[in-house]
Parts: C-alpha cells; sequence; structure tokens
C-alpha cells in the first residue's frame, strides 16, 4: 500500500509538471549534439586511458618514473578505474541513448551500467584520498610514512569489495531508473553515494595540496649540508607542487561533473520541478566528461614524475640517457637509483 501510494503520487507530480508544457522528450538537437559528444569521448577517452593504464600498471614504464612503490600501486588502481569505467561507461550510454525509447531495455541497461560502473566510481574516490595521503607523507614526513605495503593492499581491497557490494546493490533495487528519462530523477540514484565520496575527497585532498604547499614554503630557509642538495630540493618541490596540483584537478574534475545532476536531483527534491528532458540529457553527458579530461591530466603527473627524475639526477652529474638504459651501463644505474635515494631523503 505505501509503495502503491509513492507511485500514485509520482504520476501525479509528472502529471501536473507535464501538464505545464514541460517536454518530456529530448530534442533533436540535443540528441544530435550529446550523439557526438558520446562518439568523441569514445575516440578520445578509450585510447587516453588505455595508454595511462600501460604507463603507469606496466612495470619496465613504471620503473623509470622513480617513484615509490606505493604511489605507483595507487595510480596503476586509479587508472586501471579509469580505463574500465571509460571502457563500459560509453558504449552503456551510448546503447541507451540508441535505445531510449525502449523502456525494457532501457531498464536492463542502467541496472547493468550501475553494476559495473559504479564499483570502479567508488575505487577512483578512494585512490584519490590515498593519493592525497601518499603526497602528504611522502614531502612532508618520508620518514614516517604510513601506507606500508600491507596496509595499503588491505585498503585497496576493501575498497574494490565496498564498490562491488554498492554495484550489487544498486543493481538489485534500481528497477525505474532509465538513463536519458526525465522522469527517472524523480527515483533515488547510486549517483548520490558517490557525490558524497567525491565531496570527501575534495575535502582531503584540498586539505592535503594546502599542508604540503604551507609546509615546503616554511622549509624554503633550511640548510642542508649535502652535495648538489639545494638544487636536488628546490627541484623536487616545484615538481611535486605540480603534481599535487594536477591530482587536485583530477578531483576538482570528478566533482564538478556531478554539480549539474545533482542541481537537478536537490531542486526536485525540494521544489518538485521537473525541467526541459534536454537538462537531464546535459546532465547525463556531463558525467562522461571525466573519461576525456582525466586521460590528459594523467599524461602531465606522468610528465611531470619524468621531468623530476631527470632534474634530480641531472645536478649529480649522472647522464640521462645512461639513466634510461639498460644492461650495459650498469654502475651509471646504480648512480642514478643512489642518487634519487638521496633526493628522496631531502
Amino acid at each position: 500500500m505505501a509503495s502503491g501510494s509513492l507511485t500514485e503520487k509520482i504520476e501525479a507530480t509528472m502529471n501536473q509538471n507535464t501538464s505545464c508544457d514541460v517536454c518530456t522528450e529530448p530534442t533533436g538537437t540535443s540528441r544530435a549534439v550529446s550523439g557526438v559528444l558520446l562518439t568523441l569521448f569514445a575516440i578520445v577517452g578509450i585510447p587516453g586511458n588505455f595508454i595511462n593504464f600501460y604507463v603507469f600498471a606496466s612495470g619496465p614504464l613504471r620503473s623509470k618514473l622513480r617513484i615509490r612503490a606505493s604511489t605507483a600501486r595507487i595510480l596503476g588502481n586509479l587508472t586501471t578505474a579509469d580505463l574500465f569505467a571509460s571502457c563500459i561507461n560509453i558504449p552503456l550510454c551510448f546503447a541507451l541513448f540508441v535505445f531510449q525509447t525502449d523502456d525494457d531495455l532501457g531498464v536492463i541497461f542502467s541496472r547493468i551500467h550501475f553494476l559495473i560502473t559504479l564499483p570502479f566510481l567508488v575505487v577512483n574516490c578512494a585512490c584519490l584520498i590515498l593519493l592525497s595521503l601518499d603526497r602528504h607523507d611522502s614531502l612532508i614526513r618520508p620518514h614516517k610514512y604510513r601506507l606500508t605495503n600491507n596496509r595499503l593492499t588491505i585498503t585497496l581491497v576493501l575498497s574494490w569489495l565496498f564498490g562491488i557490494i554498492c554495484g550489487i546493490s544498486s543493481f538489485l533495487r534500481q528497477k525505474h531508473f532509465i538513463l536519458w528519462k526525465p522522469d527517472s530523477y524523480v527515483h533515488p540514484s547510486p549517483n548520490s553515494l558517490v557525490l558524497i565520496m567525491g565531496v570527501i575527497t575534495v575535502i582531503s585532498v584540498l586539505i592535503s595540496h594546502f599542508k604540503v604547499k604551507n609546509s615546503l614554503k616554511g622549509s624554503n630557509d633550511r640548510v642542508i649540508n649535502l652535495t648538489c642538495s639545494v638544487q636536488l630540493r628546490n627541484t623536487r618541490q616545484a615538481t611535486e607542487i605540480r603534481v599535487m596540483k594536477a591530482m587536485v584537478l583530477i578531483t576538482l574534475t570528478l566533482l564538478l561533473t556531478y554539480v549539474p545532476w545533482a542541481t537537478v536531483r536537490t531542486v526536485y527534491r525540494f521544489k518538485k520541478i521537473i525541467f526541459h528532458a534536454d537538462v537531464y540529457v546535459i546532465c547525463r553527458v556531463m558525467l562522461l566528461i571525466s573519461h576525456i579530461v582525466h586521460p590528459f591530466i594523467y599524461l602531465g603527473v606522468s610528465s611531470e614524475f619524468r621531468h623530476v627524475t631527470k632534474s634530480l639526477l641531472a645536478p649529480c652529474g649522472v647522464e640521462v640517457d645512461s639513466f634510461e638504459s639498460t644492461g650495459s651501463n650498469i654502475p651509471s644505474v646504480r648512480t642514478a637509483k643512489r642518487s634519487y635515494r638521496v633526493a628522496a631523503t631531502i
């Protein structure tokens, strides 16, 4: 009885709003623009995420970045989540867009969408929080690093398990939500959970960013009596600040993509207003923008790590070419590793 009365209220609200000249079907222009954007996301986002996954998950390439093993694992999980989310989310949304007139297929595709993509979004937020903690400890307290291998493994496993549970739960519960449909926004959505996690992620990343930035500014007047230590320290600090900014940009992009959707949901929740169907199409497309923005940011992060590696080794008289070569020039490689260890402690 309670569910029946709720359904009647929803239908009454829909009838009341549709009677006020609210269009429940997207226009041809919005459909064309959405189709073009989805195609662009697939052409650019999926290959870009493949490249970043190869860079951060491949052992030989990752070793050239000369970053902590824990940092590499976090970035590897982060790029893995982005890769699978883009490879599955974009085609699913495109199929939903093509078959949006069929409600039965819409329900099935929407449930599969939440089942598969929600775990990756949860892991994405968890990895960004871990990355903020990693950057904080690496730069401020390198000798008291909290993300040990065991702790990091347990945290990553729990994050994936929690994401899978959220995906299964949304698959079993979401029986009315259809992507691209305006009337679907009257039903609760698991995107609310991702939005809450996104807010927590932004807070964590910003706190870590400002603490690191203030700490590095306060340590500029310290003098360390090591060979090339001043140049190494300055190069490391300047580059790591840029890496922190890239991490903040990734987080803000993830959050801002949810702002239109959250606004629509909030307006309906408190004002019971249903917008034109094109508004919901825009909200859905905005949720996919991160798939095309994040690859460029990840490429920037990897280039920053390469830059700091070369900058840290050059002042100590180590040739970058011999550092990147393998096999014959073993002493140069060992010298590079020792130089990097010295730089990492500064």
